[in-house]
């Protein structure tokens, strides 16, 4: 399994090959269908296994795909984006977007392997550096605040999977503490959404964290202007607040947030680690974010 970008950049890999167009537009329960019709062509049963080359696209696609063909077959992971590789491909979460937002329908799947190599970066553009670098920097906010200043690069992701790996044994599917790795997130998705992932995800995460970390009376703006990162957000507050609605940590319809004590810090929250925040608090932290002067 692989997206058009990176199918052009690395060739025909096997005969058995499965090539979708790359982009979030693709990370639907139409294209998982077409996929599946395709393997049951090519007689696969479960038996077989599939290998996820590409983005979180991919790796989430290809995983929710493992989840349910047969009751569940193995796959791999081989991300070839820095988002895959510090967060996509690792914790087994996988599935698509729905009109209604972004990955409501999934599964938790574990894959067999995750092989990360970091050659695969030489040909990643800039926008999707920073698009998983905002992953990076999260990793930072929620857990390790010396984490930005390693500058060698397999170091870096080296660490950021060594804090998701630890949050993910602790909690696999997600019941409290691995909603830590959701900081930015409420906001960032809902912004998405919205734009009809014409934002990508990592620009929208860092919104998101803008917020999210004001929200929490810290102020992350700086750091996010210092990587590159706009936080001018050209949609109404309304609009991503109703999108928020059916975030995956909701409670009653109302959405929750993941807070930070201080930078590296979490709070707990009795063990949910994330609250629900006063709609008129969410505008004002909205309004705050995307007035602020953009790199």
């Amino acid at each position: 399994m692989t997206d058009d970008t990176v199918h052009a950049l690395y060739g025909q890999l096997s005969s058995q090959t499965i090539v979708i167009p790359s982009g979030e537009m693709s990370k639907t329960r139409a294209m998982k269908e077409c996929i599946e019709d395709r393997l049951f062509t090519w007689g696969f049963g479960r038996d077989d296994g599939l290998i996820a080359l590409g983005g979180g696209l991919i790796t989430d696609l290809t995983g929710f795909v493992a989840a349910t063909f047969c009751r569940g077959i193995k796959h791999v992971n081989v991300p070839t984006t820095l988002m895959g590789m510090v967060d996509a491909a690792i914790g087994g979460k996988c599935g698509v977007n729905t009109p209604h937002g972004k990955n409501t329908i999934g599964a938790f799947k574990q894959p067999e392997k995750v092989v990360i190599d970091t050659h695969f970066l030489d040909t990643l553009p800039h926008k999707e550096w920073l698009n998983g670098f905002a992953e990076v920097i999260k990793y930072a906010f929620i857990a390790d605040p010396t984490l930005l200043e390693n500058q060698n690069q397999l170091e870096l992701i080296k660490r950021c999977i060594a804090i998701k790996k630890e949050v993910v044994e602790n909690d696999p599917e997600e019941c409290g503490y691995r909603r830590i790795l959701n900081f930015g997130h409420t906001v960032g998705h809902a912004i998405e959404h919205v734009s009809g992932y014409r934002i990508t995800h990592g620009a929208a995460i860092a919104m998101g964290m803008a917020v999210e970390g004001k929200l929490s009376g810290i102020d992350l703006t700086p750091t996010l202007l210092k990587y590159g990162y706009s936080l001018e957000c050209p949609y109404q507050a309304d609009e991503i607040i109703d999108a928020m609605k059916l975030d995956k940590k909701g409670r009653d319809g109302n959405p929750r947030f993941v807070m930070l004590q201080k930078i590296g810090e979490v709070r707990s929250f009795d063990g949910e680690y994330c609250c629900e925040i006063d709609l008129n608090l969410i505008r004002e932290a909205l309004g705050e974010i995307t007035a602020c002067h953009s790199l």
